[in-house]
């Protein structure tokens, strides 16, 4: 096997209008709003007011390329004009930024944001301006969707009609007389929209011959199944046609709640016959959108079309990606990338001055790991307030700039990939580094532990489904299961259920091998979570005082039954002792804790309640570092050898203990003694940075010395190899 691996290293207004009269005469208008697609809606009266430009137009060009910084990836759309509703544009293209795309083999992707391809119409709602940190080239006018996915009518070119995220219009028609007659003036066409023109004469003259060469979709198999994990649907039926040409299977779209149709890629199609079709049921689509549950449409070479009578049940999707310039859906895995098996998650100064976000976020990132045992551990707060790719896992608030208008939380999940060659076989894969999290600060939310009010968002529930898209989880149409894709106001989902625990099953478990290339090691289960918590502790804390104790502090929202609490430690997180015990009020209030005796170095605490029917629950654990331990510099062993590696294996390494609350960035340089730099390095540590290991296996014996900065601190030592 060779590895190569890839490091981060025209209608014319007229003719438009009578034929789309025509298709009116036998349609009527039906645009509906949905349900909330983890979204709030914005009227289309807000829409227009707010947006600086509002143009129909196709695009015919994509690029994604890194911010000034290196610290997001972005994807730049061409869109050709054909029609102008708001705005004086004398050019007759625009650049429209999304987030998230593919440079090389280094991807981002976001759970919210628009996802636009190549080829796509639709009537675009735009603001002017470049998000933060990117360069805008003075020759094209560059834009950013507005209210993020909210902000793109998408046509349905063949069919003539239009969709956005919360309505349905039978034509596009409708799309420019519902705009026009709130803005109260006509459109300017730039140039004439050939390809629609050709979709409506195509559409009308196909519902003259449809009842007669229609296919037919007399059913399938299974019905119940799964998307992006390989499963092969069988559709059966006849007037298929012998091969699949231009012809095609299209899916309700899972994103919009079945509001659009996906179609799978062309490696999706396994085989297609005149009675019987075979595809892999997909969650990363030709046109955007992951398949739902719903009725199957097949549409032929000659562009008939027919649906099932019954609805497929597609109960969890795993999220698949695919390469640049590629057409072949692949499954990340999840890594062991913070060096304890699994991902940091580290809250940001936003999200530390809102306590009661800090336990909602808690108990839900707790239901994953006590259910999957997904390796996620809540670390030291940071001091970042972004979502760079800098191998940190940050969550925090942001503004509705941020996140997209309307926007109730989103994932920006991070990946790097290998190509593996086999002989003739060559595959892609893609693991997750990192993921962050963005929460639109202007939401009313609901923190918990009571339930959400008539205009409240579920802070719970939402983090739930978002930590499901970091578990590779995509949208689903099934209500009551947390990744639905609507989750409206008052909705409440606080357990995962069956098909998101399937899913999520499957995901840990194709993450438990090695990927075949890329040097990565796999994810470790979680089996020490806390998972019987006390749903009457609203809030836990502890720190260091000045005086060197540890002050530990909770809040209660309950404490019926309760008849005290036990305050425990632990040096490891494992093995617990009791430090102190605290008698139960009977109401909700705040307590305080003293430790007089902390640990050395680190350690962590938590509650143990007891109740007066003997039975018990915990707290969730904080962890604390002893400020005599900070910042110090270790290192060992010195004299060195061949030792063992952290994961067991032999090798020559030194290794270096540094202690920190939060992330900070430690510069190495080792030298010989004719003062020859033979290592430099840079490394994050944070609070879950255990050991930081150099490899010297290729050095020669003698002695070295090893420098070393971290902020305003800074040292050097001698170390010594041996034999």
């Amino acid at each position: 096997m060779t590895t190569i691996l890839l490091t981060p290293d025209r209608l014319g207004s007229r003719s438009i209008a009578i034929l789309l009269a025509l298709l009116l005469s036998v349609i009527s208008f039906a645009a509906h709003a949905s349900e909330d697609l983890h979204m709030v809606p914005v009227p289309l009266e807000d829409r227009i007011k707010a947006a600086d430009i509002i143009v129909e137009g196709e695009v015919v060009a994509q690029r994604s390329f890194w911010d000034a910084r290196q610290e997001l990836i972005y994807t730049a759309h061409t869109v050709r004009l054909f029609k102008v509703f708001k705005g004086e544009l004398k050019e007759r293209q625009v650049e429209v930024i999304t987030d998230g795309g593919t440079v090389g083999l280094a991807m981002h992707t976001v759970s919210s944001a628009l996802q636009l391809k190549k080829g796509q119409q639709g009537m675009f709602f735009l603001s002017k301006g470049a998000p933060t940190g990117i360069i805008a080239s003075a020759a094209s006018i560059i834009t950013q969707p507005y209210a993020s996915r909210q902000g793109f009518v998408r046509y349905d070119v063949e069919r003539g009609t239009a969709t956005d995220p919360f309505n349905q219009y039978k034509s596009v028609q409708e799309v420019y007389q519902t705009v026009t007659s709130r803005m109260g003036r006509q459109y300017r066409t730039v140039v004439t929209n050939s390809r629609l023109e050709s979709g409506i004469k195509a559409q009308l003259q196909q519902q003259s011959t449809q009842a007669t060469q229609a296919p037919n979709v007399s059913g399938f198999s299974p019905t119940r199944t799964s998307a992006g994990t390989g499963a092969v649907l069988t559709i059966t039926g006849t007037g298929f046609g012998t091969t699949r040409g231009n012809g095609f299977v299209e899916f309700p779209n899972a994103d919009d709640g079945g509001t659009t149709l996906v179609r799978p890629y062309a490696s999706d199609y396994i085989s297609w016959t005149n009675t019987q079709i075979r595809v892999l049921v997909p969650s990363y689509t030709q046109t955007g959108g992951t398949a739902g549950t719903g009725r199957i449409k097949v549409t032929t070479n000659d562009g008939s079309s027919g649906t099932s009578d019954g609805s497929l049940i597609i109960e969890f999707a795993y999220s698949n990606v695919v390469a640049e310039g590629g057409n072949t859906p692949f499954q990340p895995v999840l890594i062991d990338a913070n060096r304890n098996g699994g991902y940091t998650i580290q809250f940001a100064p936003s999200l530390q001055s809102r306590s009661a976000a800090q336990e909602g976020f808690r108990r839900a990132i707790n239901n994953w790991v006590c259910t999957t045992n997904v390796n996620w551990n809540v670390g030291a707060t940071t001091t970042t307030e972004s979502s760079a790719d800098d191998g940190r896992s940050v969550i925090r608030f942001a503004s509705p700039a941020v996140t997209g208008q309307s926007v109730l939380a989103r994932t920006i999940s991070k990946y790097r990939g290998c190509v593996s060659i086999s002989g003739t076989q060559r595959d892609t894969i893609f693991w997750l580094t990192e993921f962050d999290m963005e929460i639109n600060s202007t939401i009313p939310w609901q923190y918990g532990p009571g339930g959400p009010g008539a205009n409240q968002y579920d802070f719970e529930t939402v983090i739930l489904h978002e930590l499901g898209h970091a578990h590779q989880l995509g949208h689903v149409i099934m209500p009551n299961t947390l990744m639905h894709y609507n989750i409206g106001r008052q909705k409440q989902i606080r357990d995962l259920t069956a098909p998101d625990i399937a899913g999520a099953n499957l995901v840990l478990n194709r993450s438990l091998n090695p990927p075949v290339c890329g040097g990565q090691s796999p994810m470790k289960p979680k089996l020490d979570g806390d998972c019987n918590l006390a749903s009457e502790i609203f809030t836990f804390d502890a720190s260091f005082t000045n005086a060197g104790d540890v002050n530990v502090i909770w809040t209660t929202s309950a404490e019926q039954g309760i008849a005290r609490f036990v305050v425990q430690r632990s040096q490891d997180g494992q093995q617990w002792e009791d430090v102190g015990e605290v008698p139960a009020s009977g109401q909700a209030r705040d307590y305080t804790f003293i430790d007089n005796e902390p640990l050395p170095r680190r350690s962590y605490y938590r509650l143990r309640v007891l109740y007066t029917n003997n039975s018990e629950a915990f707290s969730g654990r904080v962890q604390v570092v002893n400020p005599s331990d900070l910042r110090i510099f270790k290192v060992y062993p010195n004299p060195f050898g061949v030792t063992t590696n952290a994961n067991g294996t032999s090798g020559e390494t030194l290794r270096i203990e540094y202690l920190v609350r939060s992330s900070s960035d430690l510069s190495l340089q080792l030298y010989d003694l004719q003062g020859r730099l033979v290592r430099d390095l840079e490394a994050t540590v944070t609070d879950g940075t255990e050991v930081i290991e150099i490899n010297v296996a290729d050095l020669a014996s003698g002695t070295y010395v090893l420098r070393w900065s971290e902020g305003n601190n800074s040292g050097a030592t001698k170390v010594v190899k041996v034999q």
